[in-house]
């Protein structure tokens, strides 16, 4: 599994409560197998994934993204990101996000249930 910090899941999904029209920003950085996520209007200068991995001194290369979104009373992964192309389509390889959403459901069952207690 990825390593998740607990208070980043919540931050994500406490904005996302207060402004469902906000994004959570996901990376994973392959080589320490962290998940880091932050809301969208958190990232500097609204850059997105590129922007994140910048802030953390990483490489674009070393990381993958996704986004969290909260259509209705549920939050949902989507596998896109302009930092999964490499060449391909804007999405990682689905084995590798399969293992991301259940490292955060294991970090925290709630996330899939952003709109209730958890």
């Amino acid at each position: 599994m990825f390593t998740v910090d607990a208070a980043e899941l919540n931050l994500v999904r406490e904005s996302l409560r207060n402004d469902p029209a906000n994004l959570g920003v996901g990376l994973l950085h392959r080589p320490s197998d962290r998940l880091v996520l932050r809301p969208f209007n958190e990232v500097r200068h609204r850059g997105g994934h590129l922007e994140l991995v910048h802030e953390f001194g990483w490489l674009p290369d070393e990381c993958f993204g996704f986004i969290v979104a909260k259509p209705g009373r549920e939050c949902v992964m989507v596998n896109l990101s302009q930092l999964n192309a490499r060449g391909g389509p804007l999405f990682m390889a689905h084995a590798t996000f399969r293992k991301i959403l259940l490292s955060l459901r294991q970090c925290w069952a709630g996330m899939a249930a952003c709109g209730s207690p958890g």
